[in-house]
C-alpha cells in the first residue's frame, strides 16, 4: 500500500473538542480522535512550489522536543502554500484534525485545517562580544547597526571569507555582527539565495562524530572565530555552524577578521571545543586515537 494513503486512512470515529488543547494533550490523545490544537511551530520541512502543502512540526514552547507533525498541512482554511513565508519556525497555530500515528510519530492526518496563525518577529540576539550566528525564519533584511555575513571555506587556502549580505531567504544561516542588543529584522517578500555559504545548521539537536568536520563561532583564550567541536558534544537545533565537510583542515580555528583579544562574554559552545584533538595530517580524531596528536595547538603522544 502507497505510504501517503496509509497515513490518511483515518477511521471516521471522532470525539472533537471545542476548546484548543496543547501539544502535550495531543500526544496523549487517542488515535482517531479529532482535537483543535494550539501550538508553536518548531521547524518547517524545505517548502516546493510544486505541491501546495508543506510539513511541519508544532510544540508548546517552539522547541524541537515534544512535536506534533502537521501532515501535508496547508494555508488558512485550505489555501495552498505559496512561499517559503508562508507557516515558518516561531508562528503560532491553531488547527483542527485528526490524530493518527505513523512510524511511532504523533501527527495531524492530512486535511487537517489551519484555523488561525499569529506570525512572530525575526529577532536576533548580539551579546557583548559583538558576533552571533543566527539562523533566520523568514527572508529578512538586517537593520541599521546589523551587519549579516554568510562564510565561504577556501579548502586551497585553507581560511573562511565573511561576505556581507543585506537580505537572505528563509532558511539561512549567517554570522552577525553588531553591538550588544536584541535586534529585529525586517521581514521581506523575497530574497536571492546566497552563491556560497559553507554556514548550515540542523533542524535537531545533532552529536558530533568520529569524522565530522564542524567550527562552531566560540571563544576560547580571548579569540573569537570558529573553533572544532569535540567529539561527542551536541549542538543545539537551529544554531548556525561551519560544516568543511570532507575537507581537511590544519587550523586550530578561524579568527574573525576584525576580532579583539580581552572579550568577556559571548554565547558560544567553548565546552564543545575544548581539547579538540587532531592527528599530524589536520584531521579530526577521538579521545582513544593513538599516536602524535595535536591539542590546543600542541603536540602530544598517546600509547
Amino acid at each position: 500500500m502507497d505510504a501517503n494513503l496509509k497515513k490518511s486512512s483515518v477511521a471516521e470515529k471522532t470525539f472533537t473538542k471545542t476548546e484548543p488543547i496543547t501539544v502535550a494533550e495531543a500526544l496523549k490523545t487517542a488515535d482517531r480522535t479529532e482535537v483543535i490544537v494550539k501550538g508553536i511551530v518548531a521547524s518547517v520541512s524545505t517548502w516546493n512550489s510544486r505541491y501546495p502543502n508543506v510539513n511541519y512540526w508544532i510544540s508548546d514552547d517552539g522547541s524541537t522536543t515534544s512535536e506534533l507533525e502537521i501532515y501535508r498541512g496547508t494555508g488558512l482554511n485550505g489555501a495552498d502554500i505559496t512561499s517559503q513565508n508562508d507557516i515558518t519556525k516561531g508562528d503560532i497555530v491553531i488547527l483542527r484534525g485528526k490524530l493518527t500515528t505513523y512510524n511511532n510519530t504523533k501527527e495531524l492526518a492530512e486535511g487537517s485545517t489551519l484555523l488561525s496563525i499569529t506570525k512572530s518577529d525575526e529577532k536576533a540576539t548580539v551579546t557583548a562580544a559583538g558576533w552571533a550566528t543566527y539562523v533566520t525564519n523568514n527572508a529578512v533584511s538586517f537593520p541599521e547597526g546589523v551587519t549579516a555575513y554568510t562564510v565561504t571555506y577556501d579548502a586551497t587556502a585553507d581560511k573562511i571569507t565573511l561576505n556581507p549580505v543585506t537580505a537572505v531567504p528563509a532558511k539561512t544561516a549567517v554570522v552577525l555582527k553588531a553591538a550588544a542588543g536584541t535586534y529585529t529584522l525586517t521581514k521581506v517578500e523575497s530574497a536571492d539565495a546566497p552563491t556560497s555559504n559553507n554556514l548550515t545548521y540542523s533542524w535537531s539537536d545533532k552529536t558530533i562524530a568520529d569524522g565530522d568536520n564542524i567550527y562552531v563561532l566560540a571563544q576560547n583564550n580571548g579569540v573569537i572565530g570558529f573553533w572544532p567541536t569535540e567529539v561527542g558534544s551536541t549542538l543545539a537545533a537551529f544554531k548556525g555552524y561551519l560544516d568543511l565537510g570532507s575537507n581537511s583542515s590544519a587550523k586550530t580555528f578561524f579568527a574573525l577578521d576584525g576580532t579583539a583579544t580581552g572579550i568577556n562574554s559571548i554565547n558560544t559552545d567553548k565546552a564543545n571545543t575544548r581539547d579538540v584533538r587532531f592527528n599530524l595530517a589536520g584531521q579530526r580524531v577521538g579521545k582513544n586515537y593513538k599516536g602524535v596528536v595535536v591539542v590546543n595547538g600542541k603536540k602530544m603522544l598517546v600509547k
